[in-house]
């Protein structure tokens, strides 16, 4: 080492060309402009030679560590990184870009550097020392350190996202997926990695998936991004799906292109505006219906008088409105039969279950069926109170619907009251309990008018009027059920 001064780095050593000349001070001035550590160390790592940014790192003057071995000035695992390398320097090796951690020596605050050395020859060919560079990489490593962090959040909000995200490499595979996108890969587990053009050709005929995969390439290419919405039949599972999406170029943490599609599934939107439409066109129907069935009543309505009139038209009306009610509450889908009996004998409350009494299997009929019955039971409880079993104080009305597995009756039996007889002339409560009923359910009415009160009866095909048996019960050709 005698042709290594102390306190500076021979020409020699650097490998600059012997035949040029660099003052003293113009070599002492490089050393200690760089931005990066830089050390000269004999074979025995003792420092030679140190600039002043590399003596900052190590908080001693650089006067202070000429002559000293590495383990009198260093933390320990820096010098074992080093001691380490020296074989290797040794036998002529240059070490390039090797990645320290170690901590701050007065802070104890967490660093990384990037240590590069490289073997000097003496004249006899030997190694006699070791020149290296060492640069504090921390902020960068902290750097990518965030960029993960970020990459990880943004990865997780994808994944947790409920509307359809994912996220494509360069080669369109998948990085990551959503929740919501989830359900359209469902059969095709586990996802990230899987080709996305070939998966794409699965789910959707040829022409689409070819002219998807071209939009998805040339956005990744140009970086313009894409919108657009379309309605395809799947080719794996035969339904029909319609999706608006979205294609965005971004830059993936390693520096690479990728692609982000972000879609909504429309077809449970464009489903429920169907039904929407529908419901609306179902609500303008019946009201019309409902209309001719006001009309109806007014025609018919034959009284003596104005407010006798008045009378019998609102008690009508309300009939109507108890049986809208029930169709509103079921979403015009099935009424119950007993609270829908119960709801137009409502003005006769105080004799319900004592003088009128219902007995029946629960069951739920159709809107039609509901608004016929329910008019039925109001002509047939307002002529029993003037004329007919609830007109004294003794008689009483038996109100039985039964089923089997082909046929729906349903009876009013009066008994106890006056004798009664065919009325002389047929008014609108006749077609009602006549006409309309028959309509309605499709079956067949008979009247029998005795001695001791009306008895009437409708049957009809069960499939016509009955929805469902409440809770699946048993249907019982009997026809007994719950009872008041």
């Amino acid at each position: 080492m005698e042709a290594m001064t102390p306190g500076f780095c021979p020409v020699e050593a650097t490998g600059l060309p012997a035949a040029r000349s660099v003052p003293m001070s113009e070599i002492e001035a490089i050393y200690d402009a760089v931005p990066i550590g830089i050390v000269l160390f004999d074979a025995d790592f003792r420092f030679v030679r140190i600039n002043d940014r590399m003596a900052r790192t190590n908080r001693l003057p650089a006067a202070d560590h000429v002559g000293r071995r590495i383990e009198d000035v260093l933390p320990p695992e820096t010098c074992a990184v080093l001691r380490a390398m020296q074989p290797r320097l040794l036998a002529g090796e240059e070490i390039i870009d090797v990645e320290h951690e170690g901590f701050d020596i007065v802070t104890g605050e967490q660093r990384y550097w990037q240590l590069s050395y490289r073997p000097l020859f003496g004249a006899d060919g030997n190694v006699e020392a070791f020149l290296g560079t060492v640069h504090d990489i921390t902020r960068l490593k902290q750097a990518e350190e965030q960029l993960r962090g970020n990459n990880q959040t943004y990865r997780r909000l994808i994944e947790t996202n409920p509307f359809g995200v994912y996220l494509l490499d360069s080669d369109l595979r998948f990085i990551t997926a959503s929740d919501g996108a989830m359900r359209v890969f469902a059969d095709f587990q586990p996802l990230v990695g899987r080709d996305f053009e070939a998966l794409h050709h699965r789910i959707w005929n040829a022409d689409f998936a070819t002219e998807v995969i071209d939009r998805f390439r040339h956005t990744l290419a140009t970086g313009d991004p894409y919108r657009a919405s379309s309605t395809e039949t799947r080719a794996d599972i035969g339904v029909v799906q319609s999706y608006d999406w979205r294609l965005h170029r971004i830059m993936l943490p390693d520096g690479s292109f990728g692609l982000v599609c972000y879609f909504y599934d429309l077809t449970e939107r464009q489903a429920y505006e169907q039904r929407i439409g529908l419901l609306l066109r179902e609500v303008d129907h019946r009201a019309r219906n409902l209309l001719s069935v006001v009309g109806a009543v007014a025609r018919h309505t034959i009284a003596p008088t104005q407010q006798e009139f008045q009378v019998r038209f609102d008690q009508r009306i309300q009939a109507l409105a108890a049986a809208q009610d029930l169709l509103i509450e079921s979403k015009w889908t099935n009424v119950p039969i007993d609270p829908l009996i119960r709801a137009h004998l409502a003005h006769l409350d105080d004799i319900l279950d004592t003088r009128i009494r219902l007995a029946g299997p629960d069951l739920r009929v159709n809107p039609r069926a509901a608004q016929a019955l329910g008019m039925a039971m109001h002509e047939l409880a307002t002529n029993a109170v003037k004329y007919g079993a609830l007109s004294n104080d003794a008689g009483v009305v038996d109100v039985r619907w039964t089923i089997d597995a082909e046929t729906f009756a349903i009876a009013w039996h009066e008994s106890g009251g006056p004798p009664v007889a065919p009325p002389q002339h047929r008014g609108f409560g006749s077609t009602v309990v006549g006409a309309m009923v028959r309509s309605a359910l499709g079956g067949s009415v008979d009247h029998d008018f005795r001695g001791d009160g009306l008895h009437w009866q409708s049957r009809a095909p069960a499939d016509r009027l009955i929805v469902e048996a409440i809770a699946n019960e048993a249907i019982d050709p009997a026809g007994s059920g719950r009872s008041a």
